[in-house]
């Protein structure tokens, strides 16, 4: 156990790679996990920010509960279950992390970008026109292809910088030490989700800014022709290696200023760092994080850092609604009995049995993962933008590489052990609530999706 004044920093990489966090691509986070604790096999409730992040903050499953976001009054989140001497300060750079989703539920300042708060010709549309109107349905067509029309002709930085967040929230730190009161720190961070556009200076000396946004925006669920066939319009010549380099560049840029900021918080701080999903770089002939269960957008970074916690690497299965309630427990402080994650014990680990993931509302996409096998659903699916074939059943073995004809093939030999994990995971999505966050038609979600390049 910490001690129960100990600061903890909660750190969520949007669409992190498990494979990225190394020597070369982000030498701190790296050496972060060899001092810390570090997780080889945990793995996301989720392979979008939807989900993932509703598991994170709830340690509950995207299925418990109707629509979008964190229910209004139902649960306990992260930030809620801690003492009450916490100050809780967050910053949420992704729009469905906003308040408007009430992600600021547990916390005393909680900054988040919010487009229906900073788009005013959408703010004015809702507020004096019907919606079920004709002239709001024209303006509101119009407004898209406009915003898509910009998108395509303009450069413009989509989300606030890593320095904006840090700068933002080291005052309110500072505050807080002044006070003498631990913090909870939250931040959530874009800079490589796509569109992966690093800092100018970064960049190769034939790629402008203006050409990365270009490349990468709408490259969630594009396949390698699609990528090719748009590079080559606009002159690159390896558009795949291109987007593989913008990512990379984009982990290594943000690696650096994790540094910056966590030397400088104090000693006593338990530092968590995690992605929420992955990202896919051609596996399966795919690109960014679509609804699908590949080990590329689910298997995720996990690194928990602090001096008191002894060196190791975490090798069992685990999930990531197991992260909240270790933090929680950690520092002393009582897991709430809603949470459905338990607290990892660092010193002797137990191995999560079977991790599952799912996404759709009702759920459309999902995986349940043992030691040997990984059963997984893909109904065809398009949840506002929200992309994924059609793959029906797959079995997938553990210690083989994945693929669809792989996975149909484990399937016709193993129809028992398929059933069975396909019972399991039928259990676990059954057990919804009647809590609800925002609704699948809310109009902002629209905007917010279109905004991170779904739509």
């Amino acid at each position: 156990m910490i001690d129960s004044s100990t600061n903890i920093a909660f750190l969520i990489v949007d669409s992190l790679r498990k494979d990225r966090v190394n020597q070369e691509t982000t030498p701190y986070l790296y050496q972060l996990s060899q001092e810390g604790v570090g997780f080889s096999n945990m793995y996301a409730a989720g392979p979008s920010t939807s989900e993932a992040c509703f598991s994170l903050h709830l340690s509950r499953y995207f299925s418990d509960v109707s629509g979008i976001g964190v229910p209004e009054s139902e649960f306990t989140t992260f930030a809620e279950s801690l003492p009450s001497r916490y100050s809780t300060i967050g910053y949420s750079t992704n729009p469905l992390t906003s308040k408007h989703y009430s992600y600021h539920r547990g916390f005393d300042q909680y900054d988040s970008t919010d487009l229906s708060q900073t788009d005013n010709l959408a703010q004015v549309a809702r507020e004096y026109l019907s919606e079920d109107g004709m002239a709001f349905e024209i303006l509101k067509n119009t407004y898209y292809k406009f915003r898509k029309l910009r998108h395509s002709t303009i450069y413009h930085q989509r989300y606030e910088s890593i320095e904006q967040v840090h700068n933002t929230t080291t005052e309110k730190i500072n505050n807080a030490v002044d006070n003498d009161n631990p913090f909870f720190l939250h931040h959530h961070y874009m800079d490589v989700h796509h569109p992966y556009v690093p800092p100018k200076t970064d960049l190769p000396d034939d790629i402008s800014p203006h050409d990365a946004q270009r490349l990468t925006l709408e490259i969630d669920g594009s396949t390698k022709e699609g990528i090719t066939q748009r590079g080559e319009k606009m002159g690159i010549g390896d558009p795949i290696g291109a987007v593989k380099d913008l990512y990379d560049l984009s982990c290594t840029h943000l690696d650096s200023k994790i540094k910056e900021f966590h030397t400088e918080l104090p000693e006593d701080t338990l530092t968590i760092i995690v992605g929420d999903h992955g990202e896919m770089f051609g596996e399966q002939g795919l690109f960014g994080h679509p609804h699908e269960m590949w080990n590329e957008v689910i298997h995720v970074p996990c690194i928990f850092h602090h001096p008191s916690l002894e060196t190791t690497t975490i090798t069992k299965q685990q999930t990531a609604l197991n992260i909240a309630p270790t933090a929680i427990d950690l520092i002393g402080g009582k897991v709430p009995n809603m949470m459905r994650g338990d607290p990892i014990d660092m010193t002797d680990p137990h191995s999560e049995e079977y991790t599952f993931s799912m996404a759709g509302d009702p759920v459309t996409v999902g995986m349940v993962r043992s030691k040997d096998y990984k059963w997984a659903i893909h109904r065809a699916t398009q949840l506002k933008g929200l992309t994924g074939r059609n793959h029906g059943e797959l079995l997938l073995p553990t210690d083989q590489s994945e693929s669809i004809k792989n996975g149909r093939m484990c399937l016709d030999t193993n129809k028992d052990t398929a059933k069975e994990l396909s019972s399991l995971f039928d259990s676990v999505t059954s057990e919804k609530t009647s809590a609800a966050g925002v609704d699948l038609d809310d109009e902002e979600l629209r905007d917010h999706l279109e905004h991170l390049g779904y739509m």
